[in-house]
């Protein structure tokens, strides 16, 4: 995520960047391998489920960034 992060800042003010459905569609095709592929598929659905108009909101990226915190924490820290 902080690798990805950096990427859109370092995007910052190219067309595209600042739309965080397009975010979320960007960083869900780096993430890659067997562990993770029914997670990246179930937030595919989630994200093609989104309006293109009405929910190209940060609110929709803060989702984003819930889920994939969840997903990916280190459960065994407390």
């Amino acid at each position: 995520m902080n690798d990805f992060l950096l990427y859109v800042a370092t995007n910052q003010g190219v067309a595209g960047f600042e739309s965080p459905l397009r975010r979320i569609a960007l960083i869900l095709t780096l993430i890659k391998g067997p562990q993770v592929d029914r997670w990246v598929g179930d937030m595919t659905t989630w994200l093609r489920g989104r309006d293109p108009v009405n929910d190209n909101v940060e609110a929709a990226w803060d989702h984003f960034a819930h889920e994939f915190e969840e997903q990916f924490r280190d459960h065994t820290q407390i």
